[in-house]
């Protein structure tokens, strides 16, 4: 039969990515026919074998040898052959007898005429089928003459030299397994630790000299009641591999570990189970706690020190505007007292002109002068005289009011400008709401009414600006609760040790989901550029300061009420505290 090189190229360029299929149809023949009883367990064996066969075949299909068979051959100085004798060799070592392994090679030679069959695009595969043939029969010819070339005395010392290797792997691959630092166990497919390492031993309690129970039979391991259920989870699923974290606490102290759980590579099926190993992260979790805290520690002392800061720049700003406001306030007191000043003194002026003109009024019946008589008469009914002497006195009343107000408006600035200090005073807690409100009063009168219902408060022992600020938050957020137009009721009372004062409103109400934050620093709900998130935060930090305590009644459509209780005396604060600081006019 000729053969034509150019069909054996392409089959050798097929079996260059044709190990796993080679691989997997090999191990449906060998399971179909339970020759899986007797080979090895790992699928590195298996895949071993096959790439050695394809090298073989490879050389196979690239000669021009046309690999007749002759009676004269010593089939020994060709690929196949020497792959033969070293198969007749190895397998002999290992216990398989002849027909054994001509039965489980018949599978093999199945599997490459499949390939060519199934995989394989030519159009005449005759001689391809008669070449892969020859080298198969290449093989089992050199593995059957070296067989039966070497005696039984050959064979016996080969078993036994090959008993006592594997003998010495057995305790090597122990001694690795009992050396291991971590515990670890050989499970069955019940779940039942078959062997277990010494550190697994003494996890458990137990005593034993390292190995002993390998050749102890009476000793079975006992179940490992903590991880049952994950084990039996693991080897009902599909899963290969599995990790979780669990904790151990038979005995004390309890230990963290992170378990690893692999399923036992058997391509053949006879080893079921699985391997498990523990590794001790006791200490890590325990770093993990105390990194945790620490984190937590200082995500809020950050937090902390960045609501400080700003309650810093907020006092800085305040102070500047208490500044401002001594300046604008001193500028505007010189002219409103000379002003005040003036108008009383005009008034007393416009009542002796009123008092002239009704003299000259009364006189004028008696002008002999009719034409300047009746000149005098029209022109007192053209300057409307009656009701210029009627309104006159209330302009000036009107004016007086004003100048009041203003004046009012003024000892509130100076008074605030003076509560930009740190120092603790004896303060009037309603005065000091009562001004604080006077200057908001352009923002509070076009969204709501304002409701005062002051109790009878003694004087508090307090930081007024900082107070001030807080009446003036509270009354911002009340502001900006109401949509359109509402009522803010401000209380104040006291019992025998503390103040307390309130802000209400009717606006919207605070969700039942925004409570707990209100107090975080920069936490806000209201759109951007109309808060800062500060106001409340700012707040809360100057009532504990106070050695008080800041309150929320609020439920959504019904409004919100924020409640500020305050000792009247500091605790160390200063012994002479001086007399109220009364904040406006009284």
């Amino acid at each position: 039969m000729q053969w034509d090189r150019q069909n054996g190229k392409v089959v050798i360029e097929a079996l260059d990515s044709a190990e796993e299929w080679l691989l997997d149809r090999l191990f449906k023949y060998a399971h179909r026919h339970e020759y899986t009883k007797y080979s090895s367990t790992l699928k590195a064996a298996w895949l071993t074998s096959v790439q050695r066969l394809v090298e073989v075949v490879r050389a196979g299909l690239s000669g021009d040898d046309p690999l007749d068979l002759h009676p004269d051959d010593d089939f020994l100085n060709d690929p196949a052959c020497t792959f033969g004798v070293i198969q007749a060799q190895r397998h002999r070592a290992r216990g398989v007898n002849l027909s054994m392994f001509l039965g489980l090679f018949k599978y093999y030679r199945q599997t490459f005429l499949d390939f060519l069959h199934e995989q394989v695009e030519l159009e005449d595969k005759v001689a391809v089928t008669c070449r892969i043939n020859r080298v198969f029969d290449r093989i089992e010819i050199a593995f059957c003459t070296e067989w039966s070339g070497t005696d039984s005395e050959t064979q016996i010392k080969e078993l036994a030299t090959a008993s006592r290797l594997l003998a010495n792997d057995k305790n090597r691959l122990l001694t690795f397994f009992e050396s291991l630092h971590h515990p670890s166990f050989l499970l069955d497919k019940k779940g039942e630790v078959q062997i277990m390492n010494r550190a697994a031993i003494r996890l458990l309690g137990k005593n034993g000299e390292p190995g002993a129970h390998y050749y102890d039979q009476d000793r079975r391991p006992e179940p490992l009641l903590f991880l049952a259920a994950k084990i039996q989870d693991f080897l009902s699923s599909s899963d290969d591999d599995c990790s979780f974290e669990s904790v151990f606490t038979d005995r004390e102290p309890h230990r963290h570990f992170e378990v690893s759980l692999h399923r036992l590579p058997d391509m053949s099926g006879r080893i079921e189970g699985a391997a498990l190993t523990l590794m001790d992260i006791t200490q890590r979790q325990h770093c993990q706690v105390s990194s945790d805290e620490a984190r937590d520690r200082l995500k809020k002392t950050l937090d902390k020190l960045k609501s400080t800061q700003e309650q810093l720049v907020q006092s800085e700003k305040m102070a500047a505007v208490g500044q401002l406001s001594a300046g604008v306030a001193h500028e505007i007191n010189n002219p409103i007292g000379f002003v005040s000043t003036n108008i009383g003194q005009l008034g007393q002026y416009i009542e002796q002109i009123f008092h002239l003109l009704g003299a000259y009024r009364n006189a004028v019946p008696s002008i002999p002068d009719t034409s300047l008589r009746n000149e005098l008469t029209a022109l007192a009914e053209e300057v409307e005289i009656d009701f210029l002497a009627e309104d006159t006195p209330e302009l000036l009343q009107q004016t007086r009011e004003g100048l009041q107000r203003v004046t009012r408006i003024v000892a509130d600035l100076m008074n605030f400008s003076r509560q930009s200090s740190d120092e603790w005073e004896a303060a009037d807690l309603n005065h000091l709401i009562d001004s604080t409100i006077n200057l908001m009063w352009s923002q509070i009168r076009f969204k709501a009414d304002l409701k005062r219902e002051f109790g009878n408060v003694p004087s508090v022992e307090c930081i007024p600006g900082k107070l001030a600020q807080v009446v003036m938050n509270l009354v911002v957020n009340a502001i900006h609760a109401i949509e359109r137009h509402g009522t803010i009721t401000v209380a104040t009372g006291a019992d025998d040790s503390h103040a307390w004062f309130s802000v209400a409103d009717d606006g919207n109400g605070i969700p039942e989901e925004v409570k707990s934050h209100i107090f975080d620093p920069f936490y806000t709900t209201k759109p951007v550029g109309k808060g800062t998130g500060l106001g409340l935060s700012v707040s809360h930090g100057i009532v504990e300061r106070h050695g008080g305590q800041i309150e929320l009644d609020s439920e959504p459509g019904r409004g919100s009420t924020f409640r500020i209780t305050i000792p009247l005396i500091q605790n160390g604060a200063v012994e002479d505290v001086g007399e109220p600081i009364h904040m406006g006019s009284p």
